[in-house]
């Protein structure tokens, strides 16, 4: 594979996980409060839909760099799930490869509560919105997002060391 196509969906990545996570911190709720800002001297209707449709465009990238990345994903899934090895695997490669299993995962799970409290995801599926747990939905989304943002980070780090 192109390094430079891969060096390229990376920067992106960075970019567009960096701009959710400022717009996350902005709409997330209480937080900007803690440090005697108020949400409502911002232009909130704006960074909401910036925030949701920076979520979409960031799908594309992060499914090409799991893509790129796919054989060592399934490496790392295979040595973290054997139950039986003739060696022990080193603590270092496990916190590593969990690590990344785990930034998968609540990706997963911050993408998909994103969709489902995306504006007009309801009617597109002809569901009535009431029917929807949208405050649980809403505390998974922003919990599963910092979670995703600070694993995110230490991703970069780890792999920037190498």
């Amino acid at each position: 594979m192109n390094k430079t196509i891969q060096y390229l969906v990376d920067i992106i990545l960075v970019v567009l996980i960096s701009i959710i996570g400022v717009t996350g911190v902005f709409i997330f709720p209480g937080f900007l409060h803690l440090f005697g800002f108020n949400l409502n001297d911002l232009p909130k209707i704006y960074i909401f839909e910036f925030h949701h449709w920076i979520g979409v465009a960031l799908i594309a990238p992060v499914v090409l760099h799991v893509f790129f990345h796919r054989k060592l994903l399934w490496k790392q899934l295979q040595q973290v799930s054997k139950k039986t090895t003739r060696t022990p695997i080193p603590a270092k490669i496990l916190i590593r490869h969990g690590s990344n299993l785990l930034l998968l995962l609540l990706f997963s799970i911050m993408f998909t509560t994103g969709i489902m409290k995306f504006p007009g995801f309801s009617a597109v599926l002809h569901l009535d919105p009431r029917a929807l747990p949208i405050s649980t939905i809403s505390l998974v989304h922003d919990w599963t997002g910092i979670a995703t943002l600070l694993l995110s980070i230490l991703h970069l780090g780890a792999f920037l060391k190498k």
